[in-house]
């Protein structure tokens, strides 16, 4: 065989080969970002990727509305701290669009925030997602003025309040594998579940 029948067939391995190589790398993507492969389901909010550094942000946040005597406006920086964790299993965290289970309730991930992963508590007293609500309302509307409408606004801003993020709400539509079921009509198929809970409904600082 000549020397230009060698160089053709070496360039002829040299293709196969590169296709090969983007075969598998296409693969390897599509099993990544693929949503049937989306674990999204811990046991609890301790197994989440980045969960030590955020809880750790919270105590401190929590320590200087004790070391404070208790003042409200360190008590609204608890609140409204958002937390960047992993719970779909990329180990991206914080990410919009993303959700999961944990301890089989659905959250989307980045509607999270301090009171979701630490107990900042005092006696019998928390900063609970509830009391959070309360704090804030009186906060907006007696220390600083607003209206009631005003503060629900500033309360429930997307980028710096608290919401339930932007992941899909619905969560019969989510696709996860071994993810736990809830009967039609539950509260728990939706990722408002707990925003509902804790009082963020219509006109929820004239509750106050």
């Amino acid at each position: 065989m000549n020397k230009k029948g060698v160089n053709a067939l070496e360039i002829v391995f040299g293709v196969l080969l590169l296709m090969i190589v983007i075969i598998l790398v296409i693969r390897l993507v599509t099993n990544i970002v693929t949503p049937s492969k989306i674990s999204g389901n811990l046991k609890n909010f301790e197994e989440a990727y980045n969960y030590e550094q955020e809880r750790a942000k919270c105590r401190d946040l929590c320590d200087q509305y004790v070391s404070y005597d208790y003042s409200r406006q360190y008590a609204v920086n608890y609140c409204l701290q958002r937390v960047n964790i992993d719970i779909s299993g990329d180990k991206r965290t914080g990410q919009r669009g993303q959700y999961g289970f944990v301890a089989n309730l659905p959250y989307c991930e980045d509607g999270l925030y301090c009171f979701h992963i630490f107990q900042c508590r005092v006696g019998n007293y928390a900063l609970t997602a509830e009391e959070c609500r309360k704090i804030l309302c009186e906060y907006y509307v007696n220390e600083i003025g607003l209206s009631t409408d005003e503060a629900e606004n500033i309360i429930t801003q997307i980028k710096s309040g608290i919401n339930v993020g932007t992941c899909e709400k619905d969560v019969t539509k989510w696709n996860i594998k071994d993810g736990p079921t809830y009967q039609e009509g539950s509260e728990l198929n939706s990722v408002e579940w707990w925003f509902n809970r804790a009082g963020y409904g219509d006109d929820f600082c004239k509750q106050i």
